[in-house]
Parts: structure tokens; C-alpha cells; sequence
């Protein structure tokens, strides 16, 4: 983006600064805006929104093979207030794991090597059903033979339940307070859906249909999206939702033998990132 936007013949010089932070959701984006962001003075303030950050906005524990403890947004009678700080310590007694399972982790965060025999196992039925029984494994399916919906994609519902929409409503509220303190110095502010690899490749949204027992009657990829365009529309802000964009060029990069996305992975890989910064270029400019 830094690249493109300096070398485009415009009499200014753009400096492009990234913010990202892993595990970080819009709720740790805000405090890092208040307390951190301000200082750079940005002309342009760019929230890069994905739907797990909806449910992890009501969340005080990051989950994972290592979780965490973050600063916790309730609201009360319309207004958010900060809780969970100063950010206590993660009781690491509360997660018992075998000897394996430690080993696991470990590798998991130290060799490509495993990582790239343990997707081939989870792959292959049969291999993944013997690691299961020597205890290499975990059955990650129930009774009915298919995978539980993880609470973070149950913004797909097309109808949400209380929780979700309580989600949803920390959401709004979080994305309102951080547009005052991007207008608060000036800055512009934009918000820019990233969207799931489901939405372009066939055989990556049957595979997850299959994989959790759901269906388009009930069920939609890009419903995020939309509510996040809503939300954006409600409160005046600027919004890019590249979704239909995304989808013609992974159908030319297709013919290429290429992707926007990892093939084991829901990231953007190189060419992802630089598509993505292509849109904003054109949206700067």
C-alpha cells in the first residue's frame, strides 16, 4: 500500500503504519487507538474488521492451545464500560493437559514438520481415526459425526440468538466510541470487512457445511458482512466490504493456479495482503 500510493505520481509522501496484533479483536483495537494510535496523528484510521472479532468482544479469556486474559467491554443501560483490568494473570492450573498433549503444543508452535503431518492426518479419515485411538489425537466430532459450531462463527446465523446479538450490540457500540476518537484528531476513518475463504472457494464452504452439519437455509458465510455494512450505514461510516471484488479475482487467479487465501489456512496469504492493500490505494486516492 506504502508502495503503490508513493509511487502514483501524487505530490505527498504516505507512510502506511500496521497495527495488527495477534489475538486482538475490536475491544484491545480501541484501547490501543486511545492509549497508542493517537500518537501517530493518522490522516486515515483503518479498522480491519473479521467476524471473530464479534463474539471475542464479549470475551475476558482469549481461547486457544495457550489462553489468556484481556480487558473485558460490558455495557450497561447503552454505554460501555471497561472491566477485567488491570488484566489479572491466566491461572494455567485451570487447563489440565496430558504429557502429549503438552508435547503437542509445543511442536505445534516450533516445527513446520508437524504441522504439516497433522493437517495430512486430520485429511485422511482413516489416519486421522488411528491417531485417535494410540491417543495422538483428540475426537473432535459428536455423536451425530460432525464437528460443534465454534461460538465465534455463529455470526453466520441468519437469525441470531441472544448471545450474538448481545455480541453484535458490544460491537456497534465499540466501532461507534472508536469513529469519535478518530474524528477526535482529525483523522478519517474507514472500516474494512475481511472476509471468510468460504465466500470464494467451492470446496473449502462444502467442506465446513459438511464438517459442522449446517446449511445455506439457515446458514450464510457472508452474513457478517452484512450486518457489519448495516452497522456502518446506521453511524455513518465509511465502509468497504470487498467481498464481490475478492470473488473475481480469486476466480482469475484460479486460472493461474493461485489463491487469495492459504489452502490450510483461513489467512490471505501474499497475494491476499496485496489485493486487499490494492482496494485501499484506490480508496485513498
Amino acid at each position: 500500500m506504502k508502495e503503490r500510493l508513493n509511487s502514483s505520481g501524487s505530490e505527498y509522501y504516505y507512510e502506511v503504519i500496521t497495527a495488527g496484533m495477534s489475538g486482538y479483536s475490536t475491544d484491545q483495537e480501541l484501547l490501543f487507538y486511545q492509549f497508542e494510535g493517537k500518537k501517530y496523528c493518522p490522516d486515515l484510521t483503518i479498522l480491519m474488521f473479521h467476524e471473530n472479532d464479534v463474539w471475542l468482544n464479549t470475551q475476558g479469556v482469549v481461547p486457544g492451545d495457550f489462553p489468556y486474559n484481556k480487558p473485558l467491554f460490558i455495557l450497561e443501560d447503552g454505554e460501555l464500560r471497561l472491566t477485567n483490568v488491570p488484566v489479572p494473570e491466566f491461572d494455567a492450573s485451570l487447563i489440565q493437559k496430558s504429557f502429549i498433549q503438552k508435547v503437542k503444543g509445543w511442536l505445534g508452535s516450533k516445527s513446520y514438520l508437524y504441522n504439516f503431518v497433522a493437517r495430512k492426518v486430520i485429511e485422511v479419515p482413516f489416519l486421522f481415526d488411528l491417531a485417535v485411538k494410540v491417543g495422538l489425537a483428540e475426537d473432535i466430532y459428536n455423536a451425530d459425526g460432525v464437528v460443534p459450531v465454534p461460538d465465534y462463527l455463529r455470526v453466520w446465523e441468519k437469525e441470531y440468538d441472544t448471545d450474538i446479538s448481545y455480541a453484535w450490540e458490544v460491537t456497534e457500540a465499540l466501532i461507534v466510541t472508536l469513529k469519535s476518537e478518530v474524528a477526535s484528531i482529525g483523522s478519517k476513518f474507514l472500516v474494512f470487512n475481511v472476509p471468510r475463504k468460504e465466500s470464494f472457494y467451492l470446496k473449502d464452504w462444502e467442506d465446513t457445511k459438511r464438517d459442522y452439519g449446517i446449511s445455506e437455509k439457515d446458514w450464510n458465510v457472508d452474513q457478517a458482512g452484512i450486518e457489519l455494512g448495516v452497522i456502518c450505514d446506521r453511524n455513518e461510516i465509511d465502509y468497504i466490504n470487498p467481498t464481490e471484488m475478492f470473488q473475481v479475482k480469486a476466480d482469475s487467479l484460479a486460472v493461474e493456479g493461485k489463491r487469495l487465501y492459504y489452502v490450510h489456512d483461513g489467512h490471505w496469504n501474499v497475494d491476499g495482503h496485496k489485493f486487499a492493500g490494492e482496494m485501499l490505494v484506490q480508496y485513498v486516492e
